[in-house]
C-alpha cells in the first residue's frame, strides 16, 4: 500500500513534496499507470529557489505541480531546519535512471523529450535495452527554440500524444522546461511528466557527472561549475548568494543554537 504524501514550504514558499527516495519512485511508477490528467513532477535545487521568487510564471507551474522533490542538500537541510520533516534528496537524474528501468519492467510506454540531435538514442544505448523493449521508448529533439513556434511545437505535441506515454522525461533545463510542461499540461495525453534538465546529457556521457563522494558532500554544483565554468559561474554566483542571503537569520539561529547546546 503506498504512503499519502504530504506538502510543505521553505522559507520562500517554494513547495515541496515530503518523501523518501524509495518512496517517490514507487509512488510515481503507481500513478504512471493512470490517465486521468498531467502530474507534472520538478525537482528543485538552489537555482530553482531563486527562480520561484523572481519567475512569476516559473513559480506558478510550481504552485500546481503533483510533486516537487527536493534535488540538493541545501534544500533539504533547510527543510528540516525549518519544518523539521524527514524528506530525502530526490536528484533529477537518479529518478530520471531509475523510473527508465522500473518504467520498461513495467511495460510502461517511456518518451523523452529534448536534448541535442542523438543525445536521446546514445542514451538509450548506455541502458543496454533490449531489442524487445526498444518499441516501447520514443524520442524527440525538437530545435532550439521550438516553443516559439506554434507550428513546431503543435507537431511536438502531437508526437507525444499519439504515443500516450506513462512517463514523459522533459530535458529542455529550467525554467524553460517547469514552464513549457505547465503551460501545455491540459494539450498533453501522457500520465506523469518530469523534468529531468540535463539527466539526457549525463547518462550518454556528454557532461560527466560528480563523483558519489562529492554529491554526498553536497559539492555536486561546485564539480559542475569546474567543468563548465563559463556557462555556470554567473547563475551559481546569483543563485547560491541569493540563497545563502535569503536564510542568514536561520543560518545564524541555528548556529547560535548548536554552540549554547553544547
Amino acid at each position: 500500500m503506498l504512503k499519502e504524501i504530504s506538502v510543505n514550504k521553505l522559507s520562500n514558499g517554494l513547495p515541496y513534496t515530503i518523501i523518501t527516495y524509495r518512496d517517490a519512485i514507487n509512488h510515481i511508477c503507481n500513478q504512471a499507470e493512470f490517465q486521468n490528467e498531467v502530474k507534472m513532477i520538478f525537482t528543485p535545487n538552489v537555482h530553482h529557489y531563486y527562480l520561484y521568487a523572481t519567475d512569476k510564471e516559473f513559480r506558478s507551474a510550481y504552485d500546481v505541480s503533483y510533486m516537487s522533490l527536493l534535488d540538493g542538500m541545501p534544500l533539504v537541510w533547510l527543510s528540516r531546519i525549518i519544518n523539521k520533516d524527514k524528506t530525502e534528496k530526490v536528484s533529477g537524474s537518479d529518478i530520471f535512471i531509475d523510473l527508465f528501468k522500473k518504467g520498461l519492467e513495467l511495460n510502461y510506454k517511456i518518451y523523452l523529450l529534448g536534448g541535442a540531435s542523438g543525445v536521446a538514442q546514445k542514451v538509450i544505448e548506455k541502458f543496454d535495452v533490449e531489442k524487445r523493449f526498444q518499441e516501447r521508448i520514443f524520442f524527440d529533439s525538437p530545435p532550439k527554440g521550438f516553443e516559439l513556434d506554434r507550428k513546431i511545437e503543435d507537431e511536438v505535441i502531437m508526437k507525444i500524444n499519439k504515443v500516450s506515454p506513462n512517463l514523459l522525461f522533459v530535458a529542455l533545463g529550467s525554467p524553460k522546461q517547469e514552464i513549457w510542461i505547465c503551460r501545455n499540461r491540459k494539450k498533453l495525453k501522457a500520465n506523469i511528466v518530469i523534468g529531468v534538465g540535463g539527466s539526457f546529457d549525463f547518462v550518454a556521457g556528454i557532461t560527466p557527472r560528480a563523483p558519489i563522494w562529492i554529491q554526498k558532500i553536497s559539492l555536486e554544483w561546485l564539480f559542475r561549475l569546474l567543468m563548465e565554468p563559463k556557462r555556470l559561474w554567473k547563475r551559481y554566483l546569483i543563485t547560491n548568494t541569493y540563497f545563502i542571503c535569503d536564510n542568514i537569520k536561520i543560518l545564524i539561529k541555528t548556529i547560535i543554537y548548536f554552540i549554547l547546546k553544547k
